[in-house]
């Protein structure tokens, strides 16, 4: 009985190999989150997206190196912090003896209580994932325990937290933005108090320029009411903190700023508001205080001046109700739509050029990128959010009903528009407007869209929480879901309980080339897909892995999907996922077989009938245009598997290094001989070279012996062999543990060394854990008997 069951895992182990082997570009799979978690779960993408308590941002280091993330509680025992059920932050580091983690929330020393709603204290991350930037939980205006060393009280206030030298060094770990020693305003002689006062909005890429909204004054500029300022880590104490929401005359402070945008006056889920330099900070604001017509502006923090973006220099009138869309990364171009919600949009571009003359009140130039001068025979009926632009700026994409001379315009309802249910009868169509040597060109149409596509440019209204189009940082391509066969792939789902129902797949658009693909259609043209259905929200088993709480294709059947924005909260998502890169590496989720290693399906209850109906189980894939990777020139393009595509539960994507040499996803698998239990995990599909080679996991278990002299002896004769141990492992290969043949009845155990009072004091600890989850009450009187209990005895002296 035992032999056959050891049998049987050994053909699970081969499994799990080939499928090892059969992955792209020469990569092995890496466990990054630890093997022992105290029974936390790492946190899919988009988690945070439905306003539960647990997920938050997903970051991965551009050169791969380290990635962030969430878990539903800690996965290191005694974490400095634990805010569970609040998500935990944490930091996994790539070492040449494997990966390390650990959980980066901040101590607490008082219960504060659970606050619905907030995102994650963790609000953004530098590219190299150095520093993080963080606005710590509490409902009071002082931090207990101070963050910064040598003070006994400290102003609640938002911070960098210096991710590579906290563990070293950990009085540098924690940098306060706002302190005395920068607050130059006073109120009756008294420094002006900011605690818990204080809202992140946004940053410059590598966090030296960073913007928030207080409530307070903090600079000698007057701000009644509070405005928005930036923080400059390259200035001197005294000179860190400007006013940035300043009227174009210079003395007047703007009245109730928002950085970037206003869709439906949320203050945060902005593209590029900062620029990459800091130089520049784009907000909206009321034109004056006796209107309530808003104007969208951009503050020159060096020269210290504001122009008027949405109104052309020289000419009078303006756009009203101006909505930022996004910026080029120097802030020289920058994209908006204007007009009321019952009217239509136009997008507009506004190019500052690197630098304005100090007479320049309003923009340079101002152009209308749906308008008549570029083919526009009516209104551009922007709808949403613009899908991206390219960081010069020099590309945009976008959705409009409106057409060129000749063209169809489109029916689709606007996203922020409340009470209009999208319907598959509803078109509209989606443009790449290009800036080349003569200037803006005629928008290009890429494809007709379905209305039930709306995510792809937003779609409740909520900017980018519910995103699933991208585009590659220099505008090339653009990834985005659609239900409408583009490519003639017959997309009709193959499963009898879908009723013919229509499958989101995943194009990418080649700029470039001008050429569209369907990146998760089956090789297989006569091949319809399985996907898999997306329940509504609130219905019992609600929340796949790849749309957690069925925030975005809900009641829709997903034969593929994009991964989510980097959703923190209901409104806020700072961060866009790195899925789709500058030489045409896309990453996505598909429930379809798309490869022969893929064969994992499940059965799952389908509104409307009554057995379970089976379907696909989501693996991640990865596509390659020709000559990228091990994809050869004439092929086409390649997809490929990069999870096993056997897990019984869904895989996810998380995020990628700038190349695609890292490639993150999440899986409940065992992948690795380290990965015992069967929670979430964080793996690394790396690209395995020379000057980066694989973490080569512990060999695989010796086969099963078969008769009785085969398990006395290693070769079957009744003699012990011995031999050097193999110089080569199979990258991937995995294991749940070692297999052991069982000793005789005659054989003698070892007599087990005796538990020190450390490691018994380490398992009382992790069992406290696991078993007051969710009572800190409860977890804090444990883990105190427990110190009592297995405290050394010099430390009982103490």
């Amino acid at each position: 009985m035992a032999l056959g069951v050891l049998v049987a895992f050994a053909a699970l182990l081969s499994g799990v190999a080939s499928a090892s082997a059969a992955l792209p570009d020469g990569r092995g799979w890496e466990q990054v989150s630890p093997a022992e978690k105290d029974g936390a779960s790492v946190d899919p993408l988009g988690k945070g997206g439905g306003g539960g308590p647990s997920g938050g941002l997903v970051a991965a280091a551009e050169g791969g190196g380290a990635i962030t993330y969430t878990a539903n509680g800690p996965v290191t025992s005694e974490p400095q912090g634990n805010r569970a059920i609040e998500g935990s932050q944490v930091f996994s580091q790539r070492t040449p003896q494997g990966w390390t983690s650990r959980d980066i929330v901040p101590p607490y020393r008082n219960a504060e209580g659970f606050e619905a709603g907030p995102p994650q204290e963790y609000r953004d991350f530098s590219p190299d994932l150095s520093a993080g930037l963080l606005e710590p939980f509490g409902l009071t205006a002082f931090r207990e325990p101070p963050l910064v060393p040598g003070v006994n009280s400290e102003e609640r206030g938002i911070y960098l937290r210096n991710n590579l030298s906290c563990a070293a060094s950990p009085a540098t770990c924690y940098e306060p933005l706002v302190t005395d020693a920068n607050v130059t305003a006073t109120s009756e002689g008294e420094k002006a108090h900011f605690g818990g006062r204080l809202n992140f909005l946004g940053a410059s890429a590598d966090l030296r320029h960073v913007v928030f909204e207080s409530a307070v004054q903090l600079t000698e500029s007057p701000a009644p009411g509070g405005g928005l300022y930036e923080w400059n880590s390259g200035q001197p104490a005294g000179e860190q903190l400007q006013l940035v929401s300043v009227m174009p005359n210079k003395s007047t402070p703007a009245t109730n700023p928002f950085l970037g945008n206003n869709f439906f006056e949320f203050k945060r889920g902005v593209r590029n508001a900062v620029s990459s330099d800091g130089s520049r900070v784009f907000f909206n604001a009321l034109v004056s205080e006796t209107t309530e017509a808003t104007g969208l502006f951009m503050r020159d923090t060096q020269a210290q001046r504001t122009i008027r973006v949405n109104i052309m220099q020289g000419t009078s009138g303006s756009h009203a109700e101006p909505h930022f869309q996004t910026a080029s990364a120097d802030g020289s171009r920058v994209f908006f739509t204007d007009g009321r919600r019952e009217k239509a949009h136009d997008l507009w571009v506004c190019e500052t050029g690197p630098t304005i003359e100090p007479t320049t009140k309003t923009c340079p130039k101002l152009t209308d990128l749906t308008g008549p001068e570029l083919g526009f025979t009516g209104p551009g009926d922007v709808l949403g959010v613009a899908l991206g632009a390219s960081e010069d700026g020099s590309s945009v994409y976008f959705v409009a009903n409106g057409a060129e001379a000749g063209g169809t315009t489109g029916t689709c309802p606007d996203p922020t528009a409340e009470g209009l249910e999208p319907s598959p009868s509803q078109s509209c169509n989606l443009y790449e407007a290009h800036f080349g040597e003569k200037g803006w060109e005629v928008p290009k149409l890429i494809a007709v869209l379905s209305a039930e596509d709306a995510p792809d440019w937003a779609g409740a209204g909520d900017f980018l929480t519910k995103m699933s189009s991208a585009v590659s940082p220099d505008g090339r391509y653009l990834a985005f879901m659609s239900e409408r066969p583009l490519t003639q792939y017959d997309n009709r789902d193959a499963n009898p309980a879908a009723h013919e129902a229509r499958d989101e797949e995943v194009f990418l658009y080649d700029s470039l080339a001008e050429k569209l693909k369907c990146a998760s259609c089956n090789p297989n043209p006569a091949q319809r897909p399985t996907g898999v259905f997306d329940p509504e929200p609130n219905l019992p088993g609600a929340g796949l892995v790849i749309d957690p709480n069925s925030t975005t294709w809900p009641g829709r059947w997903l034969a593929a999907s994009l991964p989510h924005a980097n959703a923190m909260s209901p409104f806020e998502a700072p961060l866009q996922t790195r899925y789709l890169l500058n030489n045409g590496r896309l990453y996505f989720n598909s429930a379809d077989t798309l490869v022969a290693q893929d064969t994992n399906s499940t059965s799952e209850a389908i509104p409307g009938t009554s057995e379970p109906a089976k379907v696909g189980v989501a693996d991640v894939y990865q596509y390659e245009p020709e000559g990228i990777g091990s994809c050869t020139t004439g092929a086409g393009g390649c997809v490929s598997l990069l999870s096993s595509g056997t897990a019984e539960s869904e895989s996810a994507f998380l995020e990628a290094s700038t190349r695609g040499d890292d490639a993150f996803f999440l899986t409940a698998q065992s992948l690795v001989s380290a990965d015992k239990d069967t929670v979430f995990d964080v793996y690394d599909a790396h690209v395995c070279s020379e000057s980066s080679p694989c973490i080569v996991p512990p060999p695989p278990p010796a086969a099963p012996c078969s008769d009785e002299a085969s398990c006395r002896s290693g070769n079957g004769s009744g003699s012990p062999t011995f031999g050097a141990p193999t110089s080569e492992t199979p990258l991937g290969v995995s294991s749940a543990g070692k297999l052991q043949t069982l000793p005789s009845k005659t054989t003698v155990a070892p007599k087990a060394k005796p538990l020190t009072q450390a490691q018994k004091l380490k398992r009382a600890l992790s069992a406290c854990r696991k078993a007051h989850k969710r009572s800190k009450r409860m977890r804090v009187s444990c883990e105190r008997s427990a110190r009592h209990r297995y405290a050394s005895k010099k430390a009982a002296k103490k």
